[in-house]
């Protein structure tokens, strides 16, 4: 929304998509926007009951988005695997996951996807 100077966030979400052929969107505890071309992919956050420390999401959930992008996962799983990857960091101090991040989002996907 400040990259446009928009206070919509929709408004914000359909100039992007004229600059980028994806874009993914963070929205904090409401989670993720994958926008690509015409087409929005709204992802939930993460559940985290005791948020410590918000160092480093950011890197993280662009982290996990690439991870995905790079192995031709879908957009939305993309965003499930940023999600994760941010979700972990927030759980304690620091800028570096406590857990081995591939292994952690593979089982995370697992439930999801069975």
């Amino acid at each position: 929304m400040s990259l446009f100077e928009e206070e919509d966030f929709y408004k914000a979400t359909e100039m992007i998509k004229d600059y980028c052929e994806v874009s993914a969107v963070t929205r904090n505890k409401k989670g993720s926007v994958v926008i690509s071309r015409r087409i929005r992919t709204f992802v939930e956050a993460e559940l985290i009951e005791n948020v410590i420390d918000t160092t480093g999401a950011g890197d993280l959930y662009a982290a996990g988005f690439l991870a995905g992008y790079v192995n031709e996962e879908d957009l939305g799983t993309c965003a499930l695997m940023g999600g994760m990857a941010a979700g972990e960091i927030i759980t304690h101090y620091g800028a570096r996951p406590e857990v081995a991040l591939r292994g952690y989002i593979r089982n995370k996907l697992q439930k999801y996807y069975g």
